[in-house]
């Protein structure tokens, strides 16, 4: 199965601090294995291009899981995967792009919000100075819950998954 992981720089797993192998030219990285899959625990986490918006890390890797794989909510975890690519533009580009994207988004959402958001463009801003896409695509989304309706979260998040899939050609 080929899926999608965000990591810090250097091929390094966010939560756990795990260097992954890497590829290297046209031959994907080693395996890495875990013994039992267990979302959130155990295994190795992936996710499906819908649930990119959510993982946002530095860089993004194509991979392949193998072994059992299990399916939970934004999750995919499979007891054996591999770095396959890099995604190129995510790095430096599309993620500019994307952030300042969602500042744009969050303060058409807010134009029309019954409530006052102001708070939700000043953190908008501050996730484009500091270059937070995960944090710019999250304001977006509670601004466009806040002013769409409980809907408003999921049409969000599933606008920035199409945009990423889109940018990147995934």
């Amino acid at each position: 199965m080929i899926a999608y992981k965000f990591l810090a720089a250097g091929r390094v797993a966010p939560f756990s601090g795990f260097e992954w192998p890497e590829p290297t030219g046209d031959a994907p990285g080693g395996w890495v294995e875990a013994a039992v899959v267990d979302p959130c625990r155990s295994g190795v986490h992936a996710c499906r291009v819908e649930y990119l918006p959510i993982w946002m890390a530095p860089e993004l890797w194509r991979v392949e899981l193998a072994g059992d794989v299990v399916e939970r909510d934004t999750l995919v975890v499979a007891s054996r995967g591999r770095l396959l690519d890099r995604v190129p533009d995510w790095s430096g580009m599309a993620d500019v792009e994307f952030t300042e994207l969602s500042r744009e988004r969050t303060n058409e959402h807010a134009s029309r919000a019954s409530i006052d958001l102001r708070p939700f463009l000043v953190e908008a801003a501050w996730a484009v100075e500091h270059r937070r896409p995960a944090y710019a695509g999250y304001v977006a989304a509670r601004a466009r819950m806040f002013a769409d309706g409980e809907h408003g979260w999921d049409a969000e998040r599933s606008w920035q998954a199409s945009w990423i899939a889109t940018r990147l050609d995934l």
